[in-house]
């Protein structure tokens, strides 16, 4: 196999693998909670937990990426991670053992962030620039199929009679992946560009100047938070909160329709989360024709189409449940139109010995203010809100419900982002196209002066 399309399938497996971790939790949440004995906050905490290892770690892969070898950053960093996914499995019960449950966590984050701040960066230099926004929504699949499988594997789980075998299979093809990984031969930074780069030199404090100078990054960046924020919330706790609207009080009837949701929401994820990744690059795509801010665009209509759809999929889901769940279907499909374009904006607009480093730092915003956050908040809310309303006997139904309306207002101002965004990007492109020109001309310098020398 062609050795650019062998690294684009194994990274695609390698990123699936990553995402079916990640959400499996949330589709045993209810499990792990009696399992160690949480409230709704601390069960929301456990995704925090996750992702600030996640988020704190990935600026550091970042900017080693830019210096050093990253297929060997990856490969250590998925070792990591596959060991200590399995070690969360062998936690005894009980509330005794909830902090070590939490670390475990947040090390699991930490070897997912070398892997996650450096594949797009190698299939950008895989890829020619008018391959590069389908290469990297396919890599992007990864993200419904895996969480999409993640609800599945969740749910057999439960068949099986034991959550925690969702922490033992996908470490076992971590390994695996990691095998393989070590016969792709790493491509040069920035070849596909016309401008193969030298290892960045310059300081955090520099790189970070760099990127607050371009404004369509920092723009795109907010906006993809504020998704980020809804999303984490909406995939954390729907779960939950369809059994509730289905059950009622009675809350041996919500747990048995829990697992039938994992298993709907599972397939909603994932074929929602394909189609919307393939609305978003092909529209992208096909409007960059006509109009240069097409990519930023395409991302804050995905947002202001979703923000009904899921509203409305919220509010009925108890007494129209098929109606419900069609809705966000339909909601979750318009917010995944944004994962493949906002990466691909991401690398059109900074130049490539600099591009692990941004993705790293778009990675620790996003997730900070977005979806580490979110869930922890919307747990918190729901908590208040179902003390204030109790006696009443849909006070725990409406505070759930109440707590993750609350999420929608952030997209909106997702949208507000991407907007803002589209005004800077066609600048932000141009300005990037003649850096690397000017770095292709200073490496061909430095070559010929290296010539003469010799």
């Amino acid at each position: 196999m062609d050795q650019k399309y062998y690294g684009l399938t194994l990274l695609f497996i390698i990123n699936l693998i990553n995402y079916l971790d990640r959400l499996s939790i949330a589709s045993v949440l209810s499990k792990i909670k009696e399992y160690f004995v949480l409230t709704s906050l601390e069960g929301g905490l456990l995704s925090t937990c996750f992702l600030v290892g996640y988020m704190l770690t990935a600026p550091v892969f970042g900017y080693l990426g830019d210096k050093y070898s990253r297929k060997w950053i990856m490969i250590g960093g998925i070792i990591f991670w596959s060991v200590v996914a399995f070690l969360g499995s062998v936690i005894p019960a009980g509330e005794q053992y909830k902090l070590l449950f939490f670390l475990n966590r947040v090390l699991v984050g930490v070897g997912e962030a070398s892997y996650s701040t450096i594949a797009p960066t190698i299939i950008a230099d895989l890829f020619e620039p008018h391959q590069r926004k389908i290469m990297l929504s396919i890599f992007y699949f990864a993200i419904p199929i895996g969480t999409g499988l993640g609800y599945v594997m969740g749910n057999l789980a439960l068949t099986l009679g034991d959550w925690r075998w969702i922490l033992r299979i996908t470490p076992c093809i971590g390994i695996i992946s990691t095998i393989m990984l070590m016969f792709l031969d790493e491509p040069e930074r920035g070849r596909t560009d016309g401008a193969v780069c030298q290892s960045n030199e310059s300081s955090v404090i520099a790189d970070l100047k760099y990127l607050a100078r371009i404004p369509s990054y920092v723009w795109s960046t907010i906006g993809f938070t504020c998704c980020l924020f809804a999303v984490g919330a909406l995939s954390w706790w729907a779960i939950e909160y369809m059994g509730i609207a289905v059950g009622g009080p009675d809350g041996e009837k919500a747990k048995a329709y829990e697992k039938t949701a994992t298993l709907i929401f599972g397939v909603i994820i994932c074929v929602a989360g394909l189609v919307g990744v393939i609305i978003g690059t092909s529209s992208a795509q096909y409007l960059r024709r006509f109009d240069g801010r097409a990519d930023p665009l395409v991302c804050a209509a995905g947002i202001f189409v979703a923000v009904p759809l899921v509203l409305f999929g919220l509010i009925l889901a108890r007494g129209h449940t098929g109606w419900s769940w069609f809705l966000m279907f339909a909601g979750i499909t318009a917010l995944s139109t944004n994962w493949a374009v906002v990466s691909d904006m991401l690398i059109s607009v900074t130049v490539p010995n600099k591009r692990a480093f941004a993705t790293a730092i778009q990675i620790l915003i996003s997730h900070v203010f977005g979806d580490a956050t979110s869930p922890f908040i919307v747990g918190a809310i729901r908590d208040k809100l179902e003390v204030a309303m109790k006696p009443d006997d849909k006070a725990e139904y409406l505070a759930f419900m109440y707590s993750l309306l609350s999420t929608l207002v952030i997209l909106f101002f997702g949208c507000l982002a991407f907007f803002n965004s589209s005004r800077y990007f066609v600048n932000d492109v141009q300005v990037c196209k003649e850096t690397c020109t000017t770095l292709t001309a200073n490496t061909s310098t430095d070559q010929q002066s290296l010539s003469q020398l010799a």
